[in-house]
């Protein structure tokens, strides 16, 4: 099964960063996640918004493998703090918004109204 492009790009950076830490003599591996969303950091904002398009796109679509959900919530959590300021609202509109001017069909309804 090939794995997905946003899942190969944050293994990628993670296997970057795991290198670097023990050429610096780092004790122990950092959590993965964090390795994740450090790489992240320096990935343009409008970048990591068309990777979580892709995601949400890939998702709704069903094409999603276990590694490449990982690595869309990776993308998803460093967006959110990023571009919204931790504010899953705000990115959720924003996403809704971008679905709409694009014709993309939405997730389904969530429930309460």
């Amino acid at each position: 099964m090939n794995t997905h492009p946003v899942a190969r790009r944050v293994r990628r950076c993670a296997a970057v960063a795991l290198l670097g830490l023990r050429a610096a003599g780092a004790p122990a591996a950092p959590d993965p996640d964090s390795l994740h969303q450090s790489r992240l950091q320096r990935v343009p904002v409008e970048e990591l918004k068309a990777m979580y398009l892709n995601c949400n796109r890939e998702a709704l679509a069903g094409r999603l493998d276990a590694g490449a959900i990982m690595a869309c919530s990776v993308v998803y959590e460093t967006l959110k703090q990023r571009a919204f300021g931790g504010d899953f609202d705000a990115l959720r509109s924003w996403s809704r918004a971008r679905d709409a001017d694009a014709g993309v069909a939405s997730e389904a309804p969530t429930g309460g109204g």
